[in-house]
């Protein structure tokens, strides 16, 4: 027997073989199944997790199978996407295209819009330009002829409210600082012998010797009663006070008589009347005192030399009948140009196609007058001796040293530049040494040289020189070179001056000048107002230009114009600066010896 021990009192008690072998049967079918209940549990388990894992599977495959569809999917949706893009882009492209191509043929046609609208617009500026220049011909035109026929009508330049004597004694005073620098110009205040002229003019030179004496009388309509006078009511009595007050010519300045051709002509001699007597209306009063001041300035040297001639008791007969013969030819001339005035008179009232003959008419009495006036110029000692070697010998006895008679013509005029005046500079001395030499030189003050225009200042050279000659000659400094270009341009095309020299002068370009708005305005007017150089170059018979290598104003690149436009002699001085008085300037002798060799 087997002793088996109980598990839980502990005791041990004797089991046979039956029992446990019911023991241990009951043992191993407790244990069998328990057992077999764990391995059903565990089939179980593995069952389920055999179903899960299926399931699991299934789940994956169907999951994958899904993502693929679901790729395929979105790669189809994709493709659609990719295929509506491509369309839209088509389209958008093909928009694209159209409405560039239309925007290009909206900009074209706002291009020919506009080019039309430009082409119409400078069309009608054209148009309009040529009718406005045309209708300003016309009216130039028009006043010119009432200009004309007033100067016929009328011929009076009196303001309202001004009488004759006011406005000639206006006129004159306007040029007193520059033309009649040492002329007496004062009305008659002497009545001592019962009568009196109204205004007597009287000139002297530099040494006080008289070079002309004139007697005026002004009438006018206001001056008279109701009863209409004459003008030759008045030549007796004006004759007597010119003899009274020992004026050597007399001149009456009317207005009466507006009808009579005869006055109207402009300049009319009666001196068959009363000797050295003129009849002028208002409007030749200034150019009645330049004629006989002229004459007489061209004559003075040779009154003067007669003088010395009749002092020594020589015979002059053959002298005074050249000079006669001189005065009569003079006097033709005049005539001439009187005749011709009346011609352009008459040709102002037939109509405007006619306005170019009175042009030639003019022209011609103005060639006419300088042929009288070159007769003057030509008029030397040596002609007037011709004949009479008494005279011959003793005019060659009062040569001193190399000296000649020729020199004598030769007038100079200099001409100053801006913010210039006669007394500054190397002009005082440049004046001297020419005067040593004989020339007549002039150095006449320009009107407002702080603000110089060319309105003002052509006009007044003009009325200073008068009429020129081959023995003319200029000297002109910065802007005075291109006042005597612009004078020249305006002359007629037969005439010739003997030269010109220009120092520091330009016509291209300036620097360094002051930033002020009128210093500006008045560069520009002289830098762009055209000037025809060619035109100049015709009245030029020699020129010289001076500049210098460091003037701070014209720049030395002006040269060109001078030297290319006119033919210049071009002379570079070195650190000669503007040339002027600041740069310590008073003696010039380059300017000297141009001046000598032009004039040889």
């Amino acid at each position: 027997m087997n002793e088996i021990i109980c598990p839980n009192c502990k005791k041990a008690f004797k089991i046979d073989e039956a029992g446990f072998a019911d023991i241990l049967k009951q043992i191993r079918d407790h244990q069998f199944e328990k057992e077999l209940r764990e391995h059903l549990e565990i089939a179980e388990k593995d069952k389920e997790s055999a179903v899960k894992f299926a399931e699991v599977n299934t789940k994956n495959a169907f999951q994958a199978d899904l993502v693929k569809k679901e790729l395929e999917i979105v790669g189809m949706k994709s493709k659609i996407n990719s295929a509506e893009l491509e369309k839209k882009l088509a389209v958008t492209e093909a928009v694209n295209k159209i409405e560039k191509e239309r925007e290009e043929l909206v900009g074209e046609l706002k291009s020919k819009e506009i080019e039309k609208q430009l082409l119409e617009k400078s069309l009608t500026e054209k148009f309009s330009t040529e009718l406005k220049t045309k209708d300003d011909i016309i009216k130039m035109k028009d006043e010119e002829i009432a200009l004309r026929k007033d100067m016929k009508l009328k011929l009076s330049t009196k303001m309202v409210g001004e009488t004759l004597e006011q406005h000639c004694e206006t006129e004159f005073n306007k040029l007193r600082a520059t033309g009649f620098q040492r002329a007496y110009f004062e009305k008659d205040n002497d009545s001592k012998s019962g009568s009196k002229g109204d205004y007597i003019y009287r000139e002297t030179d530099e040494a006080g010797n008289e070079i002309i004496s004139i007697m005026f009388e002004m009438k006018n309509e206001g001056d008279e009663t109701a009863t209409k006078k004459k003008n030759e009511d008045f030549l007796h009595e004006l004759d007597k006070d010119r003899t009274e007050k020992k004026c050597e010519y007399a001149v009456l300045v009317t207005l009466l008589e507006a009808e009579n051709e005869l006055y109207n002509t402009g300049i009319v001699d009666v001196s068959h009347k009363h000797p050295k007597m003129y009849v002028v209306r208002p409007q030749f009063f200034i150019p009645m005192i330049t004629l006989l001041r002229n004459a007489a300035i061209h004559s003075l040297k040779y009154k003067a030399e007669l003088a010395l001639v009749k002092s020594q008791n020589i015979d002059i007969t053959n002298f005074e009948d050249n000079l006669n013969q001189f005065k009569e030819g003079f006097a033709k001339n005049y005539d001439l140009a009187n005749r011709k005035f009346k011609i352009a008179i008459e040709e102002i009232e037939k109509t405007i196609d006619h306005l170019q003959k009175t042009k030639d008419a003019l022209l011609s009495s103005e060639n006419n007058l300088r042929l009288a006036n070159n007769k003057a110029e030509e008029l030397t000692i040596k002609r007037l001796v011709c004949g009479n070697s008494t005279m011959t010998a003793k005019f060659k006895e009062l040569s001193v040293g190399n000296k000649s008679y020729k020199n004598m013509q030769k007038r100079v005029f200099i001409i100053h530049g801006w913010d210039g005046y006669p007394e500054k500079d190397w002009f005082p001395w440049l004046k001297a040494e020419l005067e040593n030499r004989d020339f007549a030189v002039f150095v006449p003050q320009l009107p407002k040289t702080d603000e110089p225009r060319i309105s003002n200042w052509i006009p007044a050279l003009k009325e200073v020189v008068g009429i020129v000659d081959n023995q003319t000659y200029f000297v002109g400094h910065s802007m005075g070179c291109q006042t005597i270009a612009r004078y020249l341009e305006t002359l007629p095309e037969d005439v010739k001056v003997g030269g010109a020299v220009f120092v520091a002068g330009f016509f291209k370009r300036l620097s360094n000048l002051e930033d002020d708005d009128v210093v500006q305005s008045v560069a520009d007017e002289w830098l762009k107002t055209l000037l025809d150089l060619e035109k100049v170059k015709l009245h030029l018979d020699k020129s010289v230009a001076i500049f210098s290598d460091n003037d701070p104003y014209v720049p030395i690149d002006n040269q060109e114009e001078y030297r290319d436009k006119l033919g210049a002699k071009i002379i570079i001085e070195h650190e000669k600066g503007h040339f002027s008085g600041r740069n310590g300037t008073t003696e010039l002798p380059v300017v000297l010896d141009a001046v000598i060799e032009i004039s040889q």
